[in-house]
């Protein structure tokens, strides 16, 4: 966000990047596939109590899918056609704050799968 303070927001050519449309795909992929993974609970649940259920699971969706949209434009309106994928290493930090951005992202990453 400093970038978009200090230059205001960049310029952006095409809408849908050829380029990079796989790595969408598996980004998209990757961010909702604990939605699987909440199939057999809702199975277990009472009849009485899955609406209860399936709402909350239904505005974490929803939230999940703004989080991943606002980030992603923020993203790509601070550093325009000069982004990276993926965006963090766009960030221009100091090699420690930049290895530690790293490494949560991994460690992030590691602690998604079951």
């Amino acid at each position: 966000t400093t970038e978009l303070c200090q230059k205001g927001p960049a310029t952006i050519e095409p809408l849908v990047d050829t380029d990079h449309a796989l790595l969408f795909i598996g980004t998209a992929c990757f961010t909702f596939e604990g939605g699987a993974l909440v199939v057999p609970i809702a199975a277990s649940i009472d009849p009485g109590q899955k609406q209860h259920f399936l709402r909350i699971f239904r505005d974490a969706m929803i939230v999940t899918v703004a989080l991943f949209t606002g980030f992603g434009a923020l993203g790509y309106v601070s550093f325009g056609e000069d982004v990276l994928m993926p965006v963090t290493l766009s960030v221009k930090l100091d090699a420690g704050t930049d290895a530690l951005l790293r490494i949560g992202y991994s460690v992030a990453v590691v602690f998604t799968y079951p």
